[in-house]
C-alpha cells in the first residue's frame, strides 16, 4: 500500500516511482503495482505522522526530520517481531548504523516501541519503504507498507 498527500511531489515525479526506487535500493522485492490506500484503511503516512508526534517538535531541521522517521520507522517494524527476537534484530541495525551513541539510540528506540505497543497495537502493518520531500509548505511523506 502506499500513502501520500497528494498525487506527486514538488518536483514531479511520481511518488510510487519515489518508493519503488527506495525499495529497490534496500533489496526489497518489486511489486507490479503499488497501490493507494483503500477508504476502509488509514494512511500509514498519517499514522507515522502521528506515532511520532510527541517527537516532531525538537525536528526543528530537515535533518532531524528525516532522522526521526528513519528512527520511527526501525521502532515501527521492529515493534512487529516478537520481543525475544527484537533485540538481535535492534543490536544488527543500530551497530551497523551508529558508530557512536549506540546506547542512547537503543533506549529511544524501545520508547517508541512502547509508544507503538500503548497506541498502535492494533496496526500491525510493516513499512516497508516511505519517502520525505520537503516543500515550500513543510514537509510531505510517502509511505509503502505491507496490506
Amino acid at each position: 500500500m502506499v500513502s501520500h498527500r497528494g498525487k506527486k511531489n514538488h518536483d514531479g515525479k511520481k511518488v510510487a516511482d519515489r518508493l519503488r526506487s527506495n525499495m529497490a535500493e534496500m533489496g526489497l522485492p518489486q511489486p507490479k503495482r503499488l497501490s493507494a490506500t483503500p477508504k476502509d484503511k488509514d494512511k500509514m503516512s498519517e499514522i507515522l505522522t502521528e506515532f511520532i508526534g510527541p517527537y516532531a517538535g525538537a525536528a526543528t531541521t530537515e535533518k532531524r526530520y528525516r532522522t526521526l522517521i528513519s528512527v520511527a520507522v526501525v521502532a515501527w517494524n521492529a515493534s512487529l517481531f516478537p520481543a525475544s527476537e527484537r533485540g538481535k534484530i535492534l543490536d544488527s541495525i543500530i551497530d551497523n548504523a551508529v558508530p557512536y551513541g549506540a546506547e542512547d539510540m537503543k533506549l529511544i528506540i524501545h520508547e517508541l516501541i512502547r509508544r507503538k505497543e500503548r497506541h498502535f497495537s492494533h496496526i500491525n502493518r510493516l513499512i516497508l519503504s516511505y519517502d520525505v520531500k520537503m516543500t515550500k509548505d513543510g514537509s510531505y511523506l510517502s509511505v509503502a507498507s505491507s496490506p
